[in-house]
């Protein structure tokens, strides 16, 4: 029951969903053409990538996953690079076994047999080493191993345009050069901020511009959720009114974490009053689910209030205003640049339409209540 409705954690598995999505990057990756996910936070990205990893391992190729976000130093990046590689043949605990006890480590046999064939490892243990030096070898790592076991990789890493915190042109500059040419891995990237993953792999002057096949990860089609939302209710014995559902869906519009956050909330909820879930519980659930995420909203609103342009395109957004160029703003800005900024922010996003919209419409909910 605790594992119902997951957040805060990659939903893996059958759970995901998201069949068409994951076989059309599987095909690219099998083909050999990198892929880059692309889309809002927690919309589903890495569930996705992780999920894709496991089925293709099951395929027999070799899996590595590194998350640029909690590497706090280029040291530590070329540490996880190297590490999940050799976790293909059981061999992750190699560095660590380096770093605390060098002779003991080489003393072991499978140690022993990496370390003869890739001698730069041994750098690991050394505190002298350059970290540019480490993550230039780290970055042929995949490549080289995947080689020598007449194996296929599939990398993936995970909030790539993290890289700019270690001097992120030179070390991108490098990893392209290293990627191009590499033919025994195919790279998965992710990114949250679409202004940034353009600027990598979509503008002409992008270090990986056209490396990658750019693929957008959007919120779950209602329909297909609101059928898997009833069955999760239905493997617990618990009565939820379809209108309910609607409701929920519509504020959501079908974002994953939001979704399962809220239903969560909603089986807590009926839990309590031993109720069918209505209109009502829906509405509880939804204020119970902006004060789990009052921080990060505060933290966000804070920053964005900073600036008097954003907070008066916000509220234009909230009113549903017919133009947001009309002359009707209360103070004068410029609304494009504004827009622009708000973007590159990741807080708002163009849709089909040409239109501005939030990419998290709880975070709409929550400047609606402070605003009107």
């Amino acid at each position: 029951m605790s594992r119902l409705f997951p957040t805060g954690v990659p939903v893996l598995g059958k759970d995901l969903g998201r069949v068409n999505e994951k076989e059309k990057i599987k095909q690219l990756l099998r083909a050999g053409q990198s892929v880059v996910l692309y889309g809002p936070r927690r919309i589903g990205k890495t569930s996705i990538a992780l999920t894709i990893l496991d089925e293709l391992k099951s395929e027999n190729f070799f899996t590595g996953n590194v998350d640029i976000f909690e590497s706090t130093a280029l040291s530590i990046l070329s540490q996880r690079i190297v590490e999940t590689t050799l976790a293909n043949k059981k061999l992750a605990k190699t560095i660590q076994a380096l770093k605390s006890s060098l002779s003991a480590a080489i003393s072991k046999i499978e140690i022993k047999n990496v370390v003869n064939d890739f001698e730069w490892i041994l750098k690991f243990a050394e505190s002298s080493t350059k970290s540019y030096d480490l993550f230039s070898n780290a970055l042929d790592f995949p490549e080289q191993f995947s080689k020598k076991y007449g194996k296929h990789m599939i990398m993936f890493i995970d909030e790539t345009g993290d890289i700019a915190r270690f001097n992120g042109d030179d070390f991108i500059k490098l990893m392209r050069s290293k990627f191009q040419l590499q033919k025994h891995v195919t790279y998965l990237f992710a990114g949250s901020h679409e202004s940034v993953i353009k600027n990598i792999f979509v503008k002409k002057t992008g270090p990986f511009y056209r490396f990658g096949q750019l693929f957008a990860v959007d919120a779950i089609e209602k329909e297909s959720f609101k059928i898997f939302i009833q069955d999760k209710f239905n493997q617990v014995n618990q009565q939820v009114e379809e209108s309910a559902l609607d409701t929920l869906l519509d504020l959501t519009n079908g974002h994953p974490y939001y979704t399962q956050l809220l239903c969560r909330e909603l089986y807590f909820y009926a839990l309590s009053q031993k109720k069918i879930i209505d209109i009502e519980a829906v509405e509880i659930a939804i204020s119970e689910a902006i004060k789990l995420e009052e921080l990060y909203f505060a933290s966000l609103w804070e920053d964005v209030s900073k600036n008097s342009a954003q907070v008066v395109v916000l509220q234009a957004l909230v009113e549903n205003r017919e133009s947001l160029f009309k002359k009707d703003m209360k103070v004068k800005v410029n609304v494009t640049r504004t827009l622009n900024r708000l973007i590159k922010k990741g807080i708002l996003k163009k849709n089909k339409k040409g239109q501005y919209e939030f990419t998290d419409l709880l975070f709409r909910k929550y400047i609606k209540e402070r605003l009107l």
